[in-house]
C-alpha cells in the first residue's frame, strides 16, 4: 500500500472514530430528564454579585410534566423539552424556532427569532444556552452574551 492510500486510510478512520465519539454523546430527551430528575434541588451561587446568576431552587415547572421545561433560581429557564425542533410564527412578529442538544450530563438550548415583520427586523437573533452538570455543580451559559454561573448542591438534612 503506498504512503499516500495509507495517510488517507488512517484519516478516514481518525474522523469515523471523532464523529462516533461525538454522537454518542447525545442522548435522548426522556433519559436527559431521568438524569436531570436526579439533580433538582437547592443550589447556591457562587461568584461575584450579579443581577442575573441568584442562588435559588433547580426544578421542573411541572413536576408531572417535566418535558415542559427546567428553571434555576428565578433567571434561568430551559424548555419546553422537545425531541428535534419546534418552530413558532407570531402572527405580525418573528419566526422562533428553539433546538434542543441533550447530553449525558449537559443540555444546549438555541433559539432563533427570524424572518421577522419589517418593523421588527432588530429583534432578529440567536440565543444559544448550556447547562451542564457535574458532580454537585451547575454551570450555566449564554454563549453570545458570554455570561457564566456556577451553582453548588446545598446538603440537605440526612444527605451524604
Amino acid at each position: 500500500m503506498s504512503k499516500n492510500k495509507l495517510t488517507t486510510c488512517k484519516l478516514t478512520l481518525l474522523m469515523f472514530f471523532l464523529m462516533s465519539s461525538t454522537y454518542s454523546l447525545e442522548i435522548s430527551r426522556a433519559e436527559f430528564l431521568k438524569m436531570a430528575a436526579k439533580v433538582v434541588g437547592d443550589y447556591k451561587y457562587e461568584g461575584k454579585k450579579s443581577k442575573f446568576c441568584h442562588s435559588g431552587h433547580l426544578l421542573f415547572v411541572n413536576s408531572n410534566k417535566p418535558e415542559e421545561g427546567l428553571r434555576l433560581s428565578n433567571k434561568i429557564f430551559f424548555g419546553p423539552f422537545v425531541e428535534d425542533a419546534s418552530h413558532l410564527k407570531e402572527e405580525g412578529y418573528c419566526s422562533i424556532s428553539e433546538k434542543y442538544h441533550y447530553g449525558k450530563d449537559s443540555v444546549k438550548q438555541i433559539t432563533k427569532v427570524h424572518k421577522c415583520e419589517k418593523e421588527h427586523r432588530t429583534d432578529e437573533s440567536v440565543s444559544t444556552q448550556t447547562l451542564t452538570f457535574k458532580s454537585n455543580k451547575i454551570f450555566y451559559k449564554s454563549l453570545e452574551s458570554g455570561l457564566e454561573c456556577t451553582f453548588v448542591r446545598i446538603k440537605e438534612r440526612g444527605e451524604k
